[in-house]
């Protein structure tokens, strides 16, 4: 029986609609010029509640008919983001391969085909592919340059934190190694799937990143604003900086090397968000009820601010980005 190549995990959460939208990019005959190579869908319902599996599952049907091997498995509790993705990664998916998608973006289909075809011929631990988001696709991961194998730990670690967004991921199963004790450790930090890849790459020999520079993948069309707060980030540097020294690296040594490794200060942090908020150049910004929750942040801790040099310089450009925005839109 041929080996499942490659699985596409979706993880959803009360969003049929784009569940739906997502399904049908796999309806693309363009598939075919991969037809030498096995796939499965994973749908991973974090317990909606909203009858998603009545809306996709006429596509589903579509689907297999065409000869696509689907699943949906439906959480009989609500596990969150973190938990939810892990099952579907350690536990659900059967591809040497599995690639997260969330349920609201879009794949390039056409481009998708040459990038999974690198991935056979590379093989690599992960890879990480072009993605955008925002208003004229104003940010994202821009790697520049060709395709190309990363083996250098400290470099590897540096693209894996560059730009978090998970869809831009494609990682190689390994079932041989028990993930669940690293896992518990982040689980609820939204960054747990990065600091599991930080772990494996240690223990495999560091088999390598792959970087795929072209954009395969976008956020769709009503990405514009964030419901997280920029303090999130916080939390990413926990991961890293536990899964390094869980790796039995040093950490004090290959922090310098990190260069897309944001600050762990929860206050500079608040700051930084509410910088970009405010910035004219910056189209993404807060929905009210974050934007609120971050001012009040700010307000109760704000003798805070200049126990810090560095918090003071973030504090005066939030100031400065504050009195600009009234400006540039009067």
């Amino acid at each position: 029986m041929m080996e499942i190549f490659l699985t596409f995990l979706i993880i959803t959460y009360r969003r049929p609609e784009k569940v739906a939208r997502l399904l049908r990019l796999f309806l693309d005959d363009r598939w075919q010029h991969l037809n030498h190579l096995k796939f499965e869908i994973v749908i991973a319902d974090d317990h909606g509640e909203d009858g998603t599996y009545e809306i996709i599952s006429p596509i589903i049907n579509q689907l297999e008919e065409n000869g696509w091997r689907v699943k949906y498995i439906y959480r009989e509790t609500n596990l969150r983001g973190d938990r939810n993705l892990y099952y579907g990664y350690t536990r659900d998916s059967s591809g040497k391969f599995v690639w997260f998608l969330c349920d609201d973006d879009v794949i390039d289909v056409g481009l998708a085909i040459p990038y999974i075809e690198m991935v056979r011929q590379v093989n690599p631990l992960v890879s990480i592919c072009g993605f955008v988001q925002g208003s004229d696709n104003h940010s994202g991961n821009f790697f520049g340059g060709d395709a190309r194998l990363v083996q250098d730990f400290p470099e590897a670690v540096n693209y894996l934190i560059k730009f978090p967004k998970t869809t831009a991921y494609l990682m190689r199963r390994c079932p041989g190694i028990n993930l669940d004790h690293v896992f518990e450790r982040w689980d609820r930090t939204l960054f747990s799937w990065i600091g599991i890849p930080i772990c494996l790459l240690a223990q495999t020999k560091n088999e390598g990143v792959l970087i795929y520079p072209a954009v395969v993948a976008c956020a769709d069309d009503d990405y514009g604003l964030l419901q997280y707060s920029y303090r999130i980030f916080g939390k990413l540097a926990f991961v890293i900086e536990d899964s390094i020294k869980l790796s039995g690296k040093s950490f004090q040594k290959i922090r310098p090397s990190l260069v897309n490794l944001t600050d762990n200060d929860e206050i500079k942090l608040c700051l930084n968000g509410l910088q970009a908020h405010y910035s004219w150049r910056c189209p993404i910004g807060y929905t009210t009820d974050v934007l609120n929750q971050e001012l009040i942040f700010i307000q109760k801790n704000w003798l805070a601010i200049f126990r810090s040099q560095l918090r003071m310089v973030s504090f005066m450009k939030f100031i400065i980005y504050f009195l600009g925005s009234y400006v540039f839109h009067s």
